[in-house]
């Protein structure tokens, strides 16, 4: 048989290539077989089964021969059709059980009066995706019900021409080496002005595993830091799920002046991090129950305005305990305190059954009810430490702690 071969190349306005594959009957009945597919990827060679009698209303996508009575189908499609279908590799698309919906979408989505497009495939739980923009995975973001994903992109300001490229992989396999699954050329309007600019990098089976999701339907993952140098975020997280933050340059280390805390407040996970002025790489980090170990989860980039007032300190330094009693400090959460009377204010877990205050040789209990603890406390140079004492336990432990100084 001969036809043009759908490829998911660089190049997408010419995506076909003159191609030749067989069909073979066996037991009276036709076969579709592309050996040399079946031989290689991408022109490396390896063996890839899917070629050797494939669906022929899968291999449909890929494969057009010049005489439709080959299709094998009841409803042949022409070469327009053809090439106006998204581009398939079928043994990755069809091969980890993808689909789309029952209506294709078109291979060109086209973007007009916002800078956002989106591609709906259904994928089993036992499979994932992953989605590039133009080679940039930050352009890209999924949102999964059930067997149902959504693949969003944002195009950069001045529009154009995009290809969109979809991966597909078991659930839990790292996306690497891999022929784009499916790919879409998006043409975006050159005249649109605003949108956000891109998405947060997502390790979605590190957020699945644990449970936790993102506050908004579309979050935005460059955050520019105004007004005060602070930054707070929220994730929605299941009961026992903890977190863990950090900050950096783009050389990975960390700068001085940055620090980041994270604690529970009911449902959710909120993230503070301060910061003097520049750019920043923000990565958190999460722990569900069943784990015994932080997974990165979820990158964000800050940008500082020159313009920022740098009102905010240093946050409380926090001890490993305190994720674990699911605490969260309402004030005073600037990490260095001035000496004199200061109102404290904690919420924490059930687990709680005490939190004393030690500053100096003055231990202070702070009145607790419902597990919310408050009370004035005079803050001595150089610290105040926060004590629990679990229940059924009787040593007590460091929660946090804050530098008293003079200013």
């Amino acid at each position: 048989l001969r036809g043009p071969q759908a490829l998911t190349a660089e190049d997408l306005p010419d995506f076909t290539v003159p191609h030749v594959w067989n069909a073979i009957k066996l037991n009276s009945q036709w076969a579709l077989v592309d050996c040399t597919c079946g031989s290689s990827t991408n022109f490396v060679r390896g063996f890839r089964s899917y070629y050797f009698d494939p669906p022929p209303e899968q291999l449909a996508f890929s494969h057009l021969p010049d005489d439709p009575t080959w299709q094998l189908s009841e409803s042949p499609i022409d070469e327009e059709e053809f090439c106006a279908l998204p581009v398939v590799c079928c043994d990755e698309f069809f091969g980890q059980r993808l689909k789309f919906p029952a209506v294709c979408p078109p291979g060109t989505v086209v973007v007009e009066g916002t800078n956002e497009a989106s591609v709906t495939l259904h994928v089993l739980e036992r499979s994932a995706v992953h989605a590039t923009l133009d080679g940039e995975e930050d352009r890209c973001f999924q949102r999964r019900v059930e067997d149902r994903v959504v693949v969003y992109c944002r195009v950069p300001e001045g529009g154009g021409d995009h290809k969109l490229d979809i991966f597909a992989m078991p659930a839990g396999a790292r996306c690497v080496n891999r022929p784009a699954a499916c790919s879409f050329r998006v043409l975006a309007d050159p005249t649109f002005k605003g949108g956000l600019d891109c998405f947060p990098l997502v390790r979605y089976d590190v957020l699945r595993a644990s449970g936790v999701a993102f506050v908004e339907e579309l979050p935005a993952g460059r955050l520019l830091v105004e007004g005060r140098n602070e930054v707070r975020l929220r994730l929605r997280a299941p009961p026992g799920v903890r977190g863990q933050a950090s900050l950096s340059d783009d050389s990975g280390t960390t700068p001085a002046g940055v620090s980041t805390l994270v604690q529970r407040d009911g449902e959710d996970l909120v993230v503070v991090a301060v910061c003097p002025y520049g750019q920043f790489n923000l990565q958190i980090s999460i722990r569900s129950r069943e784990s015994a170990r932080f997974l990165h989860a979820v990158g964000y980039k800050l940008s500082v305005d020159p313009q920022c007032r740098l009102t905010v300190g240093p946050l409380p330094k926090v001890f490993s305990l305190f994720s674990e009693l699911d605490c969260c400090i309402d004030t005073p959460l600037t990490g260095c305190l001035p000496p004199g009377h200061v109102k404290f204010r904690i919420r924490v877990g059930p687990r709680a059954a005490a939190l004393v205050l030690v500053t100096g040789d003055t231990e202070t209990q702070l009145e607790g009810q419902d597990g919310r603890y408050e009370g004035w406390v005079e803050v001595v140079v150089p610290r105040v430490i926060l004590m629990v004492t679990v229940k059924g336990g009787r040593q007590r432990q460091p929660l946090a702690q804050w530098v008293v100084k003079l200013a």
